[in-house]
């Protein structure tokens, strides 16, 4: 993509550069050399605009509900907070039953699902702020 970006800018440098040769050597008609210099700025300003977009928006978007997410909570079918874990800085959960023989960070085990929750059930990542879950071949599904 850069390679790309770059023969398009020198081409259009080149382009520019032609141009003003012409208008200024070789056409002797001071109407062609002015509307063909209006022209030309007119086209450096839309390229200057385009390249500041391209430097400086993506800095100006919002940030996603999935990056700003804080905390993951686990609710009752009541409605009541049962657990709560703290995601902030996390990138990786694994999500189960905790024993002895294997730790989790969400242990769901004591809980009113836990009878549907497998040892190691599911992991979340979190990708650039977004977070995905994946199913370890869970006996009930994700």
């Amino acid at each position: 993509m850069k390679v790309m970006m770059a023969i398009l800018t020198g081409f259009i440098i080149l382009t520019v550069a032609v141009t003003i040769f012409v208008l200024y050597f070789v056409v002797e008609s001071i109407t062609v050399r002015v509307i063909g210099s209006v022209g030309l700025a007119i086209v450096l300003i839309l390229l200057v605009i385009i390249d500041c977009n391209r430097r400086f928006g993506k800095a100006k978007r919002k940030p996603s509900l999935a990056t700003s997410v804080k905390r993951l909570v686990l609710m009752s079918v009541d409605g009541e907070r049962e657990k709560e874990w703290l995601c902030e800085g996390v990138s990786s959960f694994l999500i189960g039953k905790g024993s002895a023989v294997s730790a989790t960070d969400i242990d769901l085990g004591d809980t009113q699902y836990g009878e549907y929750i497998s040892r190691e059930h599911a992991v979340m990542n979190n990708l650039d702020g977004i977070w995905y879950i994946e199913d370890l071949e869970s006996t009930n599904g994700v």
